[in-house]
């Protein structure tokens, strides 16, 4: 008779070389007992790429940003108990933000499911709605039908990468003995293939006839906008484009759309925040009808001024079902790939003519940009935006990026416009959290394989301390740039600041706390430039040798705060003073 524990590395085996052969190739373990087949199984199979780590939280934000930069699911494994629960998270992260996720855990047999057992939790439904698919695979056993479980595999990946992404849980019940050693082993030979369920991912299309009437719509407005949200990393972005010059409508682009990453084109409308800014008012700059395309806005400047119009018609095309309306303006919901809704709707669209409605649109952005750039260049001040803005002069086409929630994704919204083609932008703005920012920075660097420039906020920095030493482990060119303004700089732009004591107190999370220590205890290098004119060698030198590194600049909040008035009101003075078109441009303003 085969033994119990022959019988779990037959079962493990099979589930791994399952997902192997559904394209999963990296395998991230969180060390334990109960999962030990499962293990054997990853680390012995030759094409699963195997990440340790011993913090589940990090482990698990660490596969989403394997999985957001390759676009391929990741598998989790772990132990049973609160190990699982380390893992929630990173899956509502994953959830939200559409990204692919196989979660591989041991549970107890049947028998010690509400008993008392250790390190025993009910880990069926545990996550809600928040996965795409779940399955218990019950104890080995000889009478289970192998293609119950070969099929089972094939389901959770497809459901998985069906659309909408996201994670999906295979919780896998274990009976002891776990594993014997010196015991005789299921040996390659001895693991039949598994009879398989091949699933075809599909794409929502619209009909010809719905295309028509769309592209006839939108033909009939001379002032509409088109909005890039979050998309998945790609490059065929340029249909985009193409669209935008034929209809002659301005784009603004969110800095984790892509689009930015093309480099400047003449309908993209750079630095739009302060744009909006400075013409909320005014009726001439409001468009009739809004083409928003993909997920989420990280600007709530554009959020704002959205809500100061109704348009005629409001357009959201996403590959996704989820209602991403918070202004509730949406009039026309599209569930399809915004990429080949621009290429389909393209074909039926007769270019127009140069339009006063684009022109007006970059001319007052171009404006914009001279005016920060004057801006920028006279001050000497090693600021926050600062450490953002400089990174436009950079070479930093190889480069991906990792931008925290707070204030460091708000920056690169605000100022990060790269002239020339660059890398691609990540942040996790699923449900914009806080917490695994150094563990998803790494997982974007394995998985673009490319060097990584990581904006993170002392907080955010905090909360992950940990995956430092996953970052040491694998040794990736990460240059993490630390703004340490001592807690949470954000609040100061929020009402709450005007009850300076509670907010300090009790939600800027006062500190402090240096980065210095941590780089020597995970024998990191570190550095800390003092000046703009340090801060910028410091870059130059990071981006010539891309190694891992950790360099802080310390800021102060309330400064922090100050410097982005003194930027508003240095941009309207400057405006009205400008010689382009002053006397348009004065009439906008006060319209």
């Amino acid at each position: 008779m085969i033994g119990i524990d022959v019988l779990n590395e037959s079962n493990a085996k099979l589930i791994i070389s399952e997902l192997v052969k559904s394209s999963v190739r990296y395998f991230l373990i969180a060390p334990g007992s109960r999962s030990t087949p499962l293990t054997l199984a990853a680390s012995e199979n030759p094409l699963a790429k195997t990440i340790v780590h011993f913090d589940e939280r990090g482990l698990a934000f660490a596969g989403v940003g394997i999985a957001k930069a390759s676009q391929n699911p990741v598998c989790l494994i772990c132990t049973s108990g609160t190990a699982v629960a380390n893992f929630y998270p990173a899956i509502i992260e994953a959830s939200m933000s559409f990204t692919p996720l196989i979660i591989l855990v041991a549970d107890r047999p049947t028998e010690l499911r509400d008993t008392g057992g250790n390190q025993s939790i009910d880990q069926v439904k545990m996550f809600g709605n928040y996965l795409r698919f779940e399955i218990d695979i019950p104890c080995s056993d000889p009478h289970l039908p192998e293609d119950f479980l070969g099929r089972a595999i094939n389901q959770a990946c497809y459901r998985a990468r069906s659309s909408p992404p996201g994670p999906v849980l295979i919780n896998v019940m274990v009976r002891e003995p776990l594993f014997t050693p010196g015991k005789r082993r299921i040996s390659k030979e001895d693991s039949s293939p598994l009879p398989q369920t091949n699933y075809f991912l599909t794409e929502r299309t619209l009909r010809e006839e719905d295309v028509m009437s769309i592209a006839s719509d939108l033909s009939k407005y001379e002032k509409g906008v088109i909005i890039v949200g979050n998309l998945p990393p790609t490059h065929n972005l340029e249909s985009i484009y193409s669209l935008a010059m034929k209809l002659q409508w301005p784009i603004f682009a969110d800095c984790l759309s892509g689009v930015r990453s093309l480099g400047r084109d003449s309908s993209l409308v750079p630095f739009y925040n302060h744009l909006l800014q400075a013409t909320y008012s005014s009726e001439k700059m409001l468009p009739d009808t809004v083409l928003y395309l993909g997920g989420h806005i990280v600007s709530k400047t554009l959020m704002k001024w959205l809500k100061t119009f109704e348009a005629k018609q409001f357009y959201h095309v996403a590959n996704f079902s989820n209602r991403h309306d918070s202004n509730h303006q949406v009039t026309d919901r599209i569930e399809c790939d915004p990429i080949q809704f621009c290429q389909n709707i393209g074909f039926f669209l007769k270019a127009r003519a140069p339009s006063v409605w684009l022109s007006l649109w970059r001319e007052y952005s171009l404006q914009i940009e001279e005016v920060l750039l004057t801006f920028f260049e006279d001050s000497l001040h090693l600021s926050e935006p600062q450490t953002v803005f400089s990174l436009l002069k950079a070479d930093t086409e190889t480069f991906s990026f990792f931008f925290s929630n707070s204030l460091a994704i708000r920056y690169a919204d605000t100022f990060f416009f790269p002239k020339e083609p660059s890398a691609m932008v990540f942040g996790n703005r699923g449900v914009s959290g806080i917490d695994g920012i150094i563990a998803s920075s790494i997982g974007v660097a394995e998985g673009s394989k490319k060097p990584l420039i990581a904006f993170i906020g002392d907080l955010a920095f905090l909360h992950d301390i940990n995956s430092l030493a996953l970052a040491k482990e694998l040794s990736l060119p990460i240059i993490f740039i630390v703004l340490n303004n001592s807690g949470g700089g954000m609040f100061h732009f929020l009402p709450i600041a005007e009850n300076r004591k509670f907010m300090d107190s009790f939600v800027a999370t006062k500190h402090t706390i240096k980065m210095e220590g941590f780089a020597k205890a995970f024998d990191i290098p570190y550095s800390k430039p003092t000046s703009l004119s340090d801060y910028q060698t410091t870059i130059t030198i990071a981006l010539e040798n891309p190694t891992l590194q950790i360099i802080e600049v310390e800021t102060n909040a309330d400064e922090n705060f100050l410097f982005h008035a003194q930027i508003e009101q240095y941009v309207k003075k400057r405006m009205l003073k400008g010689k382009k078109d002053k006397q348009l441009y004065t009439t906008i303003l006060k319209d």
